[in-house]
């Protein structure tokens, strides 16, 4: 509070324009850190469907970091030239000056804990995507893993194929006139023995 017995000059009514300003700013640096703090913790329990609403509040958060900086900034310079020319312009009162460093000071606090949130912000953010990438890396090879299952599933049953379809044409054939089921056995057997065979070479070389 001001002592009543203080002349109100010029210098005096500016401080309090000033002074109230910065106060009015502080809520607004508060809220930056506070919601920088939540997202920092948030990215830990996202599912893949929130990732476009984080990736969103990422860039509304640094829009928000940047224009309460620059606004701060502007207000820094006016107050720095303020009391930097105090003796050579006598723009500022002695009795006045250490309120306008208080100003200041207050200033200077609020654009360090701004620029440490868009730090923090940015980190936040480096990390998160490198989360992602780790999980589309994974999905990848999960995908590329399954696709290797399916080529190897078809290179065992295209032989099989082949010979079934080589027996199943309307032309004659080998034992076809036998009346033994010998034969046929012998083909399946003959087509589950490739199988296995196939099979154990693709385990061998890691190809399943």
């Amino acid at each position: 509070m001001l002592n009543p017995e203080v002349d109100l000059k010029p210098d005096w009514i500016l401080y309090l324009f000033l002074d109230i300003i910065a106060d009015s700013y502080e809520p607004a640096a508060n809220m930056a850190e506070s919601e920088t703090n939540a997202i920092d913790e948030l990215i830990f329990y996202l599912s893949e469907s929130d990732q476009h609403d984080v990736l969103r509040r990422f860039g509304i958060s640094r829009k928000k970091m940047s224009l309460l900086t620059n606004k701060l900034k502007s207000k820094r310079d006016i107050l720095l030239f303020l009391t930097s020319s105090r003796k050579s312009g006598n723009r500022v009162h002695g009795s006045t000056y250490v309120y306008f460093r208080d100003v200041l000071d207050l200033v200077q606090q609020l654009l360090v804990k701004v620029e440490q949130s868009r730090e923090l912000l940015n980190s936040v953010q480096a990390n998160y995507l490198a989360q992602l990438s780790v999980q589309l890396s994974v999905n990848s090879n999960k995908s590329n893993d399954s696709l290797n299952k399916l080529t190897v599933a078809s290179v065992i049953f295209l032989p099989l194929n082949l010979i079934a379809g080589v027996l199943g044409m309307n032309v004659p054939i080998p034992f076809q006139r036998s009346g033994s089921l010998l034969p046929f056995f012998a083909v399946v057997g003959i087509m589950v023995m490739g199988a296995l065979v196939f099979a154990f070479v693709c385990k061998r070389f890691k190809y399943l």
